[in-house]
């Protein structure tokens, strides 16, 4: 018996060693909660201010937009659908001429089949006058060359020069 009374002092002296362990443990563990817990507050606390500040600051942005939007609704002309209308009908009217344009293009190859034979006689009228340049550059020649034989004669031919060799004086 006496082993059994050790035993079981044992058992006690364990279980409240186990115990008197455990409530070390559980203040250790509490410490370090409260550590962590300090940790997440300064994080946690910064960022729901930072997060009230954007909040804050976006329910700014919604509250000036919805006015920007409210100015652009008045600006608009009540009218609006009338001038809509207008301009449908000229974009059809635009339209119609588009497409009488297009059938115009479509005649425009016969047209340049008679151009090209117009730019043929441009050509040969070109010619032609080139030639006419030149005879009248030939001509232009001739009458110099006629007035300087004109005024050599007239020079050396003086009606009253014969005269003035029969007189005296």
């Amino acid at each position: 018996m006496d082993q059994q009374s050790d035993n079981n002092d044992n058992k006690a002296e364990q279980s409240t060693t186990s115990l008197s362990f455990n409530e070390e443990n559980l203040d250790r563990f509490l410490c370090v909660i409260e550590k962590s817990a300090r940790q997440w507050q300064v994080i946690v606390y910064p960022s729901m201010v930072a997060f009230i500040v954007l909040a804050a600051f976006g329910f700014y942005l919604i509250y000036s937009l919805t006015g920007d939007i409210r100015l652009m609704a008045r600006a608009i002309d009540p009218n609006m659908g009338h001038h809509m209308a207008r301009m449908t009908d000229s974009m059809q009217k635009m339209s119609v001429n588009i497409n009488n344009m297009s059938s115009d293009i479509r005649s425009l190859p016969p047209m340049l089949s008679h151009m090209e034979k117009l730019n043929g006689s441009v050509f040969n009228m070109v010619g032609e006058t080139r030639q006419m340049n030149r005879s009248m550059q030939s001509i232009t020649y001739s009458n110099e060359h006629m007035r300087h034989s004109m005024a050599t004669m007239t020079n050396s031919v003086r009606p009253m020069s014969m005269f003035n060799n029969f007189m005296p004086w």
